[in-house]
């Protein structure tokens, strides 16, 4: 198979190669992003491209967003290569029209995995091409199997995204859980060798005055010592608890529908994992919940998902920080639901909009990358637990959703 490789560090060109040409792929090596666009651009271009994120001139994102920006019935697979990990850089990356990334320092088996996954999403592209020409061919029901083959490819592509990010987070959460476990395991050894220590620091204070301890007078740390241990020790607990929801959310789905599952507890997962945008999107969110809620039964990352859309979209519904967000779960005894409402004081929905907005591919956000496949899957997942989906909105006065949920009922 071929694939090119744009980076204008020789150092790297040259590892590039020697793993791909290892592996019995044919390698076009590009020094900078022109030569790099004109060789993707061409009639029998690559249909796998590494692209280095910064390059003189023309560099990845660039390229990504020129390529995407064609009409172009077969596009490349592309890959970044970056040094940039924050996820606000990955998320900038894929949105310019990434299909992945690596992060360098990379090493040949990450390199390969990544390729792979290209490999089989250029696999399914193609017998999904297949099966639309014979339909077209056939020229039976044209409209409705080129729709229905769009969806399949979109949610084809959206997995195996998926599947790569899962793939790095359980490296990640590996890396963060080792380091944080020795914290943990050692930080009640360090508070009881200070508790140790301070008959005799105490005596010496007493005995001879107050005394530089730590860069300040004792007098004020014999005080906040104990405090700082209890706040980066919180902290540490609170770290694991982060990666703990991250590698639950990432991990590979192949559960049924038959766990017992608490509301509640769902969306204050979910709140954490969206937390820093809920800070960065409005200054005004609260939460309340209901007490006693009964449990229902489902799959509760399936679950998570829809919820942490919903907050995503509430969020991007504000137009500043002043406006609000609100959530709150409750149990409706008539209709023998658990329910979830998210509510936005955004910008609204407009009323053409509102019996569109489960339609798949329907989206207001398509040049910011929106697919419109959010909403749309989130209600296939909440009609498959026997739920639905309900929106009130006013263009201009933002917006409401109810998520319901068939509760148990008590024996």
């Amino acid at each position: 198979m071929k694939i090119l490789i744009a980076d204008d560090d020789q150092t790297t060109r040259r590892i590039l190669l020697a793993i791909l040409e290892k592996k019995g792929f044919e390698v076009i090596c590009c020094a900078d992003g022109s030569e790099a666009l004109r060789a993707l651009q061409a009639a029998d271009a690559p249909k796998l491209a590494i692209l280095d994120w910064m390059m003189p001139g023309l560099d990845g994102v660039d390229i990504c967003r020129t390529l995407r920006a064609s009409a172009g019935d077969s596009q490349p697979y592309l890959i970044l290569l970056t040094c940039k990990g924050y996820q606000e850089d990955v998320v900038s990356g894929l949105a310019s029209g990434a299909d992945d990334y690596i992060v360098k320092p990379f090493s040949a088996d990450e390199l390969l995995a990544r390729l792979k996954v290209g490999q089989r999403v250029l696999g399914l592209q193609s017998a999904l091409a297949a099966r639309v020409e014979e339909l077209t061919e056939s020229n039976q029901h044209l409209a409705e199997a080129q729709a229905i083959a769009q969806l399949g490819q979109q949610q084809l592509l959206q997995a195996e995204k998926m599947a790569a990010l899962g793939f790095l987070l359980a490296g990640i959460a590996h890396e963060i859980n080792n380091p944080n476990g020795l914290i943990l395991l050692n930080f009640p050894v360090l508070m009881e060798a200070y508790r140790d220590a301070e008959p005799i620091l105490e005596k010496h204070y007493r005995d001879q005055g107050d005394f530089c301890f730590g860069g300040l007078p004792y007098s004020k740390m014999r005080q906040e010592i104990p405090e700082m241990y209890d706040e980066l020790l919180g902290c540490s607990r609170r770290i694991k608890r982060i990666v703990d929801d991250l590698k639950n959310f990432a991990r590979r789905d192949d559960a049924g529908l038959d766990e017992t599952l608490d509301l509640n507890e769902l969306v204050r997962t979910s709140l954490r994992l969206v937390g820093t945008l809920l800070r960065e999107s409005t200054r005004n969110f609260s939460a309340r919940y209901g007490e006693s809620l009964p449990k229902f039964k489902g799959n509760g990352q399936r679950i998570e998902q829809v919820v942490v859309n919903l907050l995503l979209n509430a969020c991007q519904a504000l137009e500043n920080t002043s406006q609000g967000i609100s959530v709150q779960t409750s149990f409706d005894v008539q209709s023998g639901m658990v329910e979830l409402f998210v509510r936005d004081e955004g910008i609204g929905i407009r009323p053409e909009h509102v019996s569109h907005l489960t339609s798949p591919f329907f989206t207001t956000k398509r040049e910011q990358g929106g697919t419109g496949l959010g909403l749309s899957l989130s209600e296939r997942i909440v009609t498959g637990h026997g739920g639905s989906l309900a929106f009130t909105t006013e263009y201009g006065n933002g917006t409401t959703v109810r998520l319901a949920l068939p509760a148990l009922r008590e024996r």
